[in-house]
């Protein structure tokens, strides 16, 4: 993983500390601290040294895909086998009714309601109060295989497919976006800037 501060890159690997030189992910929490998902575990860095946090620590798995850090601070990793959250002490574990399929997480955003949503290949899922939903094709999704999701300044959730565009979800209605509207079908992640536009990046057409 690299920082870039003062116009000079400073790298880190595994002679730093880092767990894994596989780094998949990164986030910056409210304090400055940075949190990477890597091959095997999560890092932290608080400015001079690094602490890693495997299955020994309490995380689901050592294969972690996304990190993202909900407004109240936690730290929540997506990993190959579900879903955990760090509390600042703790890693709390969560599963998923047998109904409710949670394999690779690629993607977590978080809306103003306090729903935590997931990318993965089976679909959309939503967790709040510790209920579950998964929203596929069936609910109006264009395609299961979710590669990226984020919320707007508006409230609406945004998911991008691997194969069918983005979607756009105001909590009742499902809006698809694909080539006919301007977009690449295959879109692989979603920005929001700070003036309320937002980015995908796409294969294909940039």
């Amino acid at each position: 993983v690299s920082s870039f501060k003062d116009g000079k890159f400073t790298s880190y690997s595994q002679t730093d500390g880092l767990g894994s030189p596989m780094v998949t992910s990164v986030a910056i929490a409210g304090d400055g601290t940075v949190w990477a998902g890597t091959g095997w575990g999560m890092a932290r860095f608080e400015g001079s040294s690094w602490t890693n946090f495997t299955t020994d620590q309490g995380l689901q798995s050592n294969a972690v895909n996304a990190v993202a850090i909900a407004p109240d601070g936690a730290v929540w990793a997506g990993t190959s086998l579900g879903l955990s959250r760090f509390d600042g002490k703790n890693w709390q574990n969560y599963k998923t009714p047998d109904s409710v399929p949670l394999k690779q997480i690629t993607d977590i955003a978080f809306d103003p309601a306090g729903t935590v949503w997931l990318a993965n290949p089976e679909g959309l899922l939503s967790l709040k109060d510790g209920s579950w939903k998964l929203y596929t094709q069936a609910d109006g999704l264009s395609y299961k295989f979710v590669t990226s999701v984020a919320v707007a300044p508006d409230g609406a959730l945004w998911a991008a497919t691997a194969g069918q565009g983005a979607n756009r979800y105001d909590g009742s209605t499902w809006q698809i976006f694909r080539r006919e509207e301007g977009l690449s079908y295959n879109t692989q992640d979603i920005a929001v800037a700070a003036d309320g536009s937002l980015w995908f990046s796409t294969t294909g057409y940039g």
